[in-house]
């Protein structure tokens, strides 16, 4: 009798511990939720001054980074804000133009960059021919269309932008349903304008990119460039 109630005793101690264990669990949930939910308003009133007034406009006095245009997929009812630079610190809230390719919109290619389990989930699902419409403060609203997707390797594959069209290139991590954060391979999907689409300002600078894509010069759009070293 006295060992069972001491296995109880022991029972229900580690109950106890469990519930507490899981209730600060789903406080963090709860809390990571809260600040993702307000990080995603702030940047879409950041973006509404930008797009406006065309400013740099911070989405919070301590950000490092602004929004700099806003994709949408049509097909799959996807709408994403884009944020300036691919840091780690960047990309938890949205995903990332690398600064060194062609802004967003613009004469050239861009890239973006976005994690494989939140903002770029979507990747996978994308298919060649789908329409892609950024929205940008000096170009207004351009569309693509998905032409290509492969999966690369970051320690041997270029990825080649050209100068003279006007294109997106998006990356994320690989695979999708990986366990663990990072990884030598990457998603790839290219897209380019719809005939038709006006360019904006075209940009004077031609040459290639030598700079780490986690630390991009703004001013440098390339010809050629690393696949970007992402964490997830």
């Amino acid at each position: 009798m006295l060992i069972w109630r001491a296995h109880v005793k022991r029972l229900f101690r580690l109950s106890t511990v469990l519930l507490l264990i899981a209730c600060m669990l789903l406080t963090d949930g709860a809390w990571i939720l809260a600040k993702a939910w307000l990080a995603e308003g702030l940047i879409a009133a950041a973006w509404s001054v930008t797009a406006s007034h065309d400013q740099r406009i911070r989405p919070w006095p301590w950000a490092d980074t602004w929004p700099v245009a806003r994709l949408e997929v049509p097909r799959l009812g996807v709408k994403r804000h884009i944020l300036a630079g691919v840091s780690g610190r960047t990309l938890a809230f949205a995903p990332g133009w690398a600064m060194q390719t062609a802004p967003p919109g613009a004469m050239g290619t861009s890239l973006i960059a976005g994690h494989r389990d939140t903002h770029f989930r979507f990747l996978e699902d994308l298919q060649d021919g789908d329409r892609l419409l950024l929205d940008t403060p000096h170009d207004g609203q351009v569309s693509y269309r998905v032409t290509a997707s492969a999966i690369v390797d970051q320690r041997q594959d270029r990825l080649e932008t050209d100068e003279e069209g006007r294109g997106l290139i998006l990356v994320t991590c690989y695979p999708f349903e990986a366990l663990m954060p990072g990884g030598d391979l990457r998603y790839v999907v290219w897209a380019e304008a719809e005939p038709g689409e006006p360019f904006g300002l075209e940009s004077q600078l031609n040459h290639k990119i030598t700079t780490d894509p986690n630390e991009a010069d703004p001013n440098l759009p390339p010809s050629g460039m690393p696949t970007p070293r992402l964490s997830g």
